[in-house]
């Protein structure tokens, strides 16, 4: 483990990605962290709070829940995946 940590609520709000519109996503609003950075979970739902995928699912904006990341690219944001070999 990092040792990050974060601690606040869970909010719900709309959330809009190129164009797609989620009117009620649940998400986590840290107001307290010992490192700053930003993240889209995309992870399973956890059965409390639906992920993004779940959400768009249940707004009927996708037929199914799976999806594929592109990892390759160039420009300074380019990284090796970390099993990449």
């Amino acid at each position: 483990m990092d040792e990050s940590r974060a601690s606040g609520e869970w909010i719900s709000d709309a959330f809009a990605l190129e164009g797609v519109a989620l009117s009620r996503l649940s998400m986590g609003l840290a107001d307290d962290a010992n490192r700053a950075l930003g993240a889209l979970g995309l992870g399973f739902n956890d059965s409390t709070h639906d992920g993004v995928v779940d959400a768009m699912m249940k707004q009927g904006l996708i037929a199914s829940s799976g999806y594929s990341l592109w990892l390759d690219g160039e420009g300074p944001l380019h990284r090796e995946p970390p099993f990449h070999r």
